[in-house]
């Protein structure tokens, strides 16, 4: 019985945690630099994230000053955002890139996608791409696949679903190698 009561006694105070929302958070802290950064919001709360690395945190819904100092406290960024429901923060060294991808048949991808060429780190682009400039510090998410998400290569669709679109954020230069990867992969299944 008293094992009974333990297990409980955990379980009750999980919960508890997930109420109080300390499991999750609502916002990535992405550092693509090549030297770990402090991001310091509204003057008080500080985190240190490392070079390439990312760390999700709670911010509560509203407006927020973030600063962003590198190695040695010199600031590298800083700027003021609203957060609605979560997105990114990042330290500034990096264009970010939403792409939209269609999965299954479809026979106007017109009607589901913005696709368009768009000129990305010099080379041009075919695809539904959103571009974050590296000087807008905090994206709105409105993607379903973070920055460690991968993009699948295939989905699989119900008898209900001809077809699903998935859309992923990137650092910029993520974006590039993985296009050019999916671009060779399918030049050598097309072979």
């Amino acid at each position: 019985m008293k094992k009974h009561k333990g297990i409980a006694f955990w379980l009750g105070c999980l919960s508890l945690l997930g109420l109080l929302g300390c499991g999750g958070g609502n916002v990535v802290l992405d550092n693509p630099r090549s030297e770990s950064v402090v991001f310091s919001f509204d003057g008080s709360e500080e985190h240190t994230v490392a070079a390439g690395q990312s760390e999700t945190v709670s911010l509560a819904t509203g407006d927020h000053q973030v600063t962003v100092k590198g190695n040695g406290g010199s600031k590298v960024a800083e700027g003021t955002f609203s957060v609605k429901e979560g997105g990114i923060v990042h330290s500034g060294a990096s264009n970010y890139v939403v792409w939209r991808q269609l999965y299954g048949l479809q026979d106007d991808r017109k009607s589901l996608l913005n696709e368009d060429w768009a000129m990305i780190d010099s080379t041009k682009f075919f695809g539904d791409f959103k571009i974050h400039p590296d000087s807008v510090l905090y994206i709105e998410q409105s993607w379903n696949l973070g920055l460690a998400d991968k993009l699948p290569e295939t989905q699989t669709l119900y008898v209900t679903n001809d077809y699903k679109v998935e859309s992923k954020i990137f650092r910029q230069a993520d974006l590039v190698s993985t296009y050019r990867a999916l671009s060779e992969l399918s030049k050598k299944q097309k072979e």
